[in-house]
């Protein structure tokens, strides 16, 4: 009789390379669940309530959340470019 060995690796495809690394074309994980994301669920249920219904329910949110569930979360990267000066001052005794 077979022993049913849950470890056992011939049966499996190998996605990884001897270092560990997902060899190329090979997925890295299950990804994002199938289904509607929360941004979707609140469109949509917005979506089906009354104009009073809706405004009241808007009421009760923050005006922040509300703007970013509207346009997204402001931009947050940022460039700069710096020049630093600097001087050295020994003192020989």
């Amino acid at each position: 009789m077979e022993e049913n060995n849950p470890n056992k690796t011939e049966d499996k495809p190998n996605w990884r390379d001897e270092r560990g690394f997902f060899l190329p074309g090979n997925p890295g994980g299950p990804g994002r669940p199938k289904g509607k994301t929360l941004k979707e669920w609140v469109r949509e249920k917005l979506s089906e309530l009354e104009e009073p219904e809706r405004i009241a329910f808007l009421k009760g949110i923050p005006r922040d959340v509300i703007w970013r569930m509207a346009e997204g979360n402001p931009k947050t990267d940022m460039e700069a470019k710096v020049e630093v000066q600097s001087k050295v001052i020994s003192v020989d005794e």
